[in-house]
């Protein structure tokens, strides 16, 4: 049986966030070994080799975005920005040792901030059991799209 997705949609009228001075634009290509090292420690993810990470022209059209804590990151998520009038939060992850303390909502809603600056509508996308990720998305001002 294959996992049932929920799409949420945030706009003006509903964010409830701001942008975060701790979260900071993320060069993963020129940063590899620190994005890599990231993702091993979060056993949900798979890291993969730089060119197959990079292949194809997809990170043109995205934006990470990194929180840093005790000099490694803490959390990460993306701006993609693939849809002419709605852009998408993904890739949202917080390292094990780090959740529960608000990381994903802080990084969640600075995206949202950077996507409603340029006049878009953000959403995301993510695993109806995946109640942390719908808790932080809700707490940022995501609504269940219609």
């Amino acid at each position: 049986m294959s996992e049932k997705y929920l799409n949420f949609v945030c706009t003006k009228e509903t964010f409830k966030g701001t942008t975060d001075s701790s979260v900071v634009e993320f060069d993963a290509f020129e940063n590899y070994k620190t994005i890599v090292e990231f993702y091993d420690s979060c056993p949900e993810c798979q890291s993969f080799p730089k060119e197959e990470y990079f292949s194809g022209n997809w990170y043109e059209n995205w934006t990470d975005y990194v929180i840093w804590e005790d000099g490694r990151i803490a959390a990460r998520a993306g701006i993609w920005k693939e849809h002419e009038h709605e852009w998408e939060v993904a890739g949202v992850i917080t390292r094990p040792e780090y959740r529960g303390r608000g990381y994903s909502a802080r990084i969640v809603s600075h995206c949202i901030a950077k996507i409603l600056e340029q006049g878009k509508t953000a959403i995301l996308s993510t695993a109806e059991t995946n109640t942390a990720m719908i808790k932080a998305a809700q707490k940022a001002g995501f609504v269940l799209k219609g």
